[in-house]
């Protein structure tokens, strides 16, 4: 079957969307092939933004405008429209509108609503109008809580309300979810599971405000309370509140940056995006990213988030390139072992969960090594403390019990600490280390300032 969709992208700092192209999909099955399309128009203009950073380069149309272009490294989806797809909770409502238990995917692409992550539009042809989309009050979270559960049980719920739990890939996770609006502007709010362990919302904005503490740039959080339920709010970075509307900002994940597919997420070094850093973005500040990828990579080790896989890293487009987003989905996974394993590949011991393995890698973040050691320094005296933080928070002390194994000593991060300093346990042989370094095609590390 071969279906077409107009994608449409706001392009920065408009409120209107402008048509950019036609999306070509073909699916046999579970088989999809893709190819697509720019129109003449879109790349004449002044501001014309290229939709996938792989891709679709501008560069690639070697002939004409309305050359039809296939995405890099096999993939049967460009990367940018795949993080604009709904993810598997947004999936499940489009489903249950459509009363099926499967869709191919086109009706997945053009039946997402306007609270996709990110800028880009799917119509069905140039001259279609945009969705209208009426945001919920934060007043309305009981009623979406309601029909989250029902949802989530297989229960009827009216198809106006479906529309308002649509959501795009990244930001939010697999669990339920949806758009609310208040004076300030847009936040996701995100509801519980029927499967949590523990309170979700208040664990998940304690975490990154004790992320925030470390350094990091998150979003603004809070909790709101509905039904005797706490619900986690996160503030949307991808849009910006004017007086005509909302302006937003184009969005891909890591998954995109790298040009791979889903299946080559698990093993991926956070080195890896560091150099696409390094390559893509090519501005003053890409130093500055790759310090705080390394800060969120050992972060993750500290509290054991180890869902750190490549959706759960993205990057905004502004100010005429890809910049690191806001951090997000950062919740700590209590586990019994003391040896534990990231999603992506730290250091020179590939996954190995430890402040260690991060240290060994510190040079491809551009740092040395007395300088990812203050900086560990740093953010270990404010993790050590986590339960202080997580009470203040509103965690509670059964929940505080249940955590207590995402946060292991030092000792089996490779560290030990003194009454000033934090060392590495084994003794730090440069010449091996960089020679091992060399070995992988990995930058060396420097042992002075």
């Amino acid at each position: 079957m071969i279906s077409k969709t107009i994608v449409f992208v706001y392009l920065p700092g408009e409120v209107k969307a402008v048509p950019a192209g036609t999306l070509i999909l073909n699916q046999v099955g579970n088989e999809i092939s893709s190819q697509f399309i720019y129109g003449s128009r879109y790349t004449q203009r002044h501001n014309a933004i290229e939709l996938d950073p792989v891709s679709l380069q501008f560069k690639t149309i070697v002939r004409k405008p309305e050359e039809e272009i296939v995405p890099g490294n096999n993939l049967h989806l460009f990367g940018a429209f795949r993080d604009a797809t709904p993810d598997s909770w947004g999936r499940r409502v489009i489903e249950k509108q459509f009363h099926a238990a499967y869709l191919p995917e086109i009706e997945y692409i053009k039946h997402s609503f306007d609270d996709r992550v990110g800028a880009l539009d799917f119509r069905d042809t140039p001259t279609s109008d945009e969705k209208k989309f009426q945001f919920h009050r934060v007043l309305s979270l009981p009623y979406l809580l309601d029909c989250a559960d029902k949802i989530e049980n297989d229960e009827p719920v009216p198809d106006d309300v479906l529309q308002m739990f649509n959501f795009g890939s990244s930001m939010g996770g697999a669990r339920s979810k949806a758009v609310v609006e208040d004076e300030s502007g847009l936040w996701l709010a995100k509801f519980k599971a029927k499967n949590d362990r523990f309170n979700y919302a208040k664990v998940e904005n304690a975490t990154l405000r004790m992320a925030l503490e470390c350094g990091i740039d998150v979003p603004e959080t809070k909790i709101e309370r509905a039904a005797e339920v706490d619900i986690f709010m996160i503030k949307r970075f991808d849009r910006e509140k004017i007086d005509t509307g909302y302006t937003r900002k184009h969005f891909i994940s890591a998954l995109t940056l790298l040009g791979k597919d889903e299946t080559e997420s698990l093993g991926t070094a956070y080195s890896e995006i560091a150099e696409a850093i390094s390559k893509r973005a090519n501005y003053k500040n890409n130093s500055e990213m790759k310090v705080e990828l390394f800060r969120r990579m050992v972060f993750n080790i500290l509290v054991s988030n180890t869902d750190d896989h490549l959706h759960n890293h993205g990057f905004i487009f502004e100010n005429g390139g890809y910049f690191l987003s806001k951090a997000y989905d950062i919740v700590p996974t209590p586990l019994s072992s003391t040896e534990r394993f990231q999603h992506l590949s730290v250091g020179l011991h590939g996954r190995l969960s430890t402040l260690g393995n991060a240290i060994s890698a510190a040079g491809v973040f551009g740092l040395t090594y007395n300088e990812a050691r203050a900086m560990i320094e740093r953010m270990v005296k404010i993790v050590e403390n986590w339960k202080d933080f997580y009470t203040k928070n509103g965690v509670t002390s059964q929940d505080i019990r249940i955590l207590e194994n995402a946060f292991r000593k030092l000792e089996y991060l490779d560290f030990v600490q003194t009454d000033t300093r934090l060392y590495w346990k084994p003794s730090f042989d440069f010449c091996k280390i960089n020679k091992l370094a060399k070995s992988k095609n990995r930058f060396p590390i420097k042992s002075t300032e």
